[in-house]
C-alpha cells in the first residue's frame, strides 16, 4: 500500500493491540485510516523478540495474568481450545487472526515510525521514518506504554558507588546461563518482578525481591474450592468473580477503610483471611492500601516461593557500595545483579508541539485530548484488576463513534469537572500506586462509564422484562466484552454461548456468596464420603437460600439505588464540602512521612 502524501480521515500511530482495535472500529464506522507501525510486524509487546531492543515486550515465558473471559474481544472469541490464561504466542496468533478476520492489513504500513506530527488549521500532518507524510482530520495515538524504560536508578544517589551490574527488566528476555549461580536482587512489586523472580529461582543461587511500598498479591486462581462443569471439586479462575450480580452484593469501591471510612467487603475478607494482610501476610511487603486501592499483582506464586525459602522478601534498598547491598532493615547481602522492574515513562517525542503530549490524567476519560478533541490516545490506561485488552477495545469503540459523529463530546466545562474529579479521587484512593502508574482505573466502573458515553451500555431492565432467563445469565456471568453487544439481539446466540461455556458455575447462587459462606462455616466444606457430601450439599443449599432471603432487602435496595450511582454522588458531595481535599492532604502527608522515614 502506498500512502505518500495521501489524506485520510484518521491516522493511527502504532500497530500493536490498541492500534489494531482502533483500526477495526474506525473502519467499521465508515472512516478511512492508515496505521503506521514502527517495527516489522503487528502485535506490539505481544510479538516476542529474542534480543532486547530498548523497549518493553513479552519474555520467552510470558503468560497472560488476565483470563480468556476478560481478554477476548466482544465480536471475536478466542479459540475454544485456548486455556484460561494464554501464552504470549497464543495472544500473538489471536491478534493476527483478528487482523485477518477484519481485513486490517491493507490499512497497515510496517517499518514506518512516526517521526514528527504537527497540526495546521484543521489538519494533522504525520511524517514517517521513510520521509512520507499523511494528512488527516483526526489522529489516534496507540504508540504504547512500554516504549521508554524508567531508568531512574541511574540518577539515584543510593547507587552512586555501586559496581554491581544493574539492568532494567526490559533487558531480560529468557533464562540463560548468564543467570546460573548468581545472587540476584529484584526491585519492584508488579507482575514483571514476580515473573522474573519466579523464573530466576530455577537458576540463581539466591533471589531477593524488594517491594518498597508494599503490594497486594491477588491469586489468578482462587484459593478456595468451587464446583465447575469439568469436575466436582476444582479451583476457580478469579476473574469469574466479576459478575454484575456479585458487584451488587460486593461493590468493589466500598473498601477504602483508611481513607473513606467504609467497610471492607466479602472478597477482601476472604483473601486476607486466607493469605493474610494484603493477601499474603509477608511483613516486608505489607502496606495500608485498602483492597481495590492499589494495582493488583496477580502472580501470587512468589508467596509460596517465599515460604519455600526460594525468595527472600525485603522492603527496599538503603544503599549499594561495590557489590554489597544494604537493605532498609539494616541487613546486607552481596549481589551479582540488580534488576529494576521500575516500569516505563510515557513519552510522545514525535509531537512538534509538546502541548499535545502531557499527562494521561489530563485527558477526558484518559482518552480524548481536552483542548483538541480531534486527538485521542488509546491503550494508556491500566486496570487495578481486569484486562488491558478489554479497556483498549472499549476506548476504540468510543473514539470511533466520537470521530464519526455518531455521538457528541460533552461540553468543555463538563469535561473539566470530570477530569478534576477523577484526578483527585485517583490520588486519594490509589495513593499507594499512582506516583508511578498514571491512568489507573477501576476496570468495570470505567468500562461502564465509557459504554454509557458510547451508547452501548447493556439495558438490563429491558432484557429482564423481555427474557428473565437471559437476564439472569447476563448478570450472573463474569465480565466479558460481549456484554456490550447485548442490546443487539443478533449477537445473542454467541453471547449466551460464551456465558454457558465459561461461566455456567456463576449461574449458581452459591458462587456469588461463596467467600462469605467459607468464612462463616468453613467446616461445612470438608469431607469426602458421598453421604457427607450429600449432607453438605443439602446444608449449603439451605444456607444459600436462607441468606438470599436475609439479604434480599439489601439486594433490592442496590438494584433500585445502584452502588455505582451512590458512589458518584458521594464523591461529588465530598468535593463540594471540601472533605475530599482534606482527606487528600492527609494521605499526602502520611505517605510523605513514610518516604522520609
Amino acid at each position: 500500500m502506498s500512502a505518500v502524501d495521501q489524506q485520510f480521515d484518521v491516522v493511527i500511530v502504532g500497530g500493536g493491540l490498541s492500534g489494531l482495535l482502533a483500526c477495526k472500529y474506525i473502519k467499521a464506522a465508515g472512516l478511512t485510516c492508515v496505521v503506521l507501525e514502527a517495527t516489522d510486524d503487528i502485535g506490539g509487546v505481544w510479538k516476542y523478540r529474542d534480543r532486547p531492543n530498548g523497549k518493553g515486550g513479552v519474555t520467552f515465558s510470558t503468560v497472560s495474568t488476565s483470563s480468556k473471559s476478560v481478554n477476548e474481544f466482544s465480536d471475536f472469541p478466542m479459540p475454544d481450545d485456548y486455556p484460561p490464561f494464554q501464552r504470549h504466542t497464543q495472544v500473538f496468533k489471536y491478534l493476527n487472526d483478528y487482523a485477518d478476520h477484519f481485513n486490517l492489513r491493507d490499512s497497515i504500513l510496517l517499518n514506518r515510525e512516526a517521526t514528527r506530527i504537527g497540526k495546521t488549521g484543521e489538519l494533522w500532518t504525520t511524517k514517517d521514518s521513510e520521509g512520507d507524510s499523511y494528512q488527516s482530520r483526526q489522529l489516534i495515538v496507540c504508540s504504547g506504554m512500554h516504549q521508554f524504560p524508567n531508568k531512574n536508578y541511574e540518577q539515584d544517589p543510593r547507587y552512586r558507588h555501586a559496581t554491581v551490574s544493574m539492568i532494567h527488566s526490559s533487558s531480560y528476555k529468557r533464562l540463560t546461563d548468564d543467570y546460573f549461580g548468581k545472587d540476584i536482587v529484584i526491585m519492584g512489586g508488579g507482575e514483571t518482578a514476580s515473573d522474573l523472580a519466579t523464573e530466576l529461582t530455577h537458576a540463581a543461587d539466591s533471589v531477593t525481591v524488594c517491594i518498597p511500598h508494599g503490594q497486594w498479591l491477588f491469586p489468578a486462581v482462587t484459593p478456595v474450592e468451587v464446583r465447575t462443569n469439568g469436575a466436582r471439586r476444582a479451583t476457580m479462575v478469579s476473574d469469574t468473580f466479576s459478575s454484575r450480580l456479585r458487584r451488587l452484593v460486593d461493590p468493589t469501591f466500598a473498601t477504602f477503610e483508611s481513607h473513606l471510612q467504609t467497610k471492607a467487603h466479602f472478597t477482601s475478607r476472604t483473601f486476607e483471611k486466607w493469605g493474610g494482610k494484603n493477601g499474603h501476610g509477608i511483613a516486608e511487603w505489607e502496606n495500608d492500601a485498602p483492597y481495590y486501592g492499589q494495582f493488583f499483582n496477580k502472580n501470587a506464586q512468589i508467596v509460596e516461593l517465599v515460604h519455600r525459602g526460594q525468595i527472600e522478601p525485603k522492603r527496599s534498598i538503603r544503599s549499594v557500595i561495590g557489590d554489597m547491598v544494604e537493605f532498609c532493615d539494616g541487613s546486607k547481602k552481596r549481589a551479582d545483579l540488580i534488576i529494576f522492574c521500575s516500569g516505563y515513562i510515557t513519552r510522545f517525542p514525535f509531537f512538534a508541539d509538546e502541548k499535545y503530549g502531557g499527562a494521561i490524567n489530563d485527558r477526558f476519560k484518559f482518552v480524548v485530548h481536552n483542548d483538541d478533541p480531534s486527538l485521542a490516545f488509546i491503550g494508556f490506561t491500566r486496570p487495578l484488576v481486569g484486562s488491558f485488552m478489554g479497556l483498549s477495545e472499549m476506548q476504540s469503540l468510543y473514539v470511533s463513534k466520537l470521530f464519526s459523529g455518531q455521538i457528541a463530546l460533552p461540553e468543555k466545562a463538563v469535561r473539566d469537572e470530570s477530569i478534576a474529579e477523577e484526578k483527585l479521587f485517583q490520588e486519594l484512593i490509589f495513593s499507594a500506586t499512582t506516583n508511578r502508574i498514571e491512568g489507573l482505573v477501576n476496570f468495570q466502573s470505567y468500562m461502564d462509564d465509557l459504554a454509557s458515553l458510547a451508547g452501548v451500555r447493556p439495558d438490563y431492565w429491558k432484557l429482564f422484562f423481555k427474557n428473565p432467563v437471559k437476564w439472569y445469565f447476563a448478570i450472573s456471568a463474569a465480565h466479558n466484552n460481549c456484554q456490550f453487544l447485548l442490546n443487539d439481539e443478533t449477537f445473542h446466540d454467541e453471547i449466551f454461548r460464551r456465558y454457558r461455556n465459561y461461566h455456567r458455575d456463576n449461574l449458581k447462587v452459591r458462587v456469588h456468596i461463596y467467600p462469605l459462606i467459607v468464612n462463616l462455616v468453613p467446616a461445612l466444606f470438608n469431607g469426602k464420603s458421598r453421604i457427607v457430601m450429600a449432607i453438605q450439599d443439602a446444608l449449603r443449599t439451605a444456607l444459600d437460600y436462607s441468606l438470599i432471603l436475609l439479604l434480599s432487602p439489601v439486594l433490592l435496595f442496590r438494584v433500585f439505588f445502584p452502588p455505582d450511582r451512590r458512589w458518584k454522588r458521594k464523591k461529588r458531595r465530598m468535593i463540594r464540602s471540601g472533605r475530599a481535599g482534606i482527606l487528600l492532604e492527609q494521605v499526602r502527608a502520611k505517605y510523605a512521612s513514610e518516604m522520609d522515614s
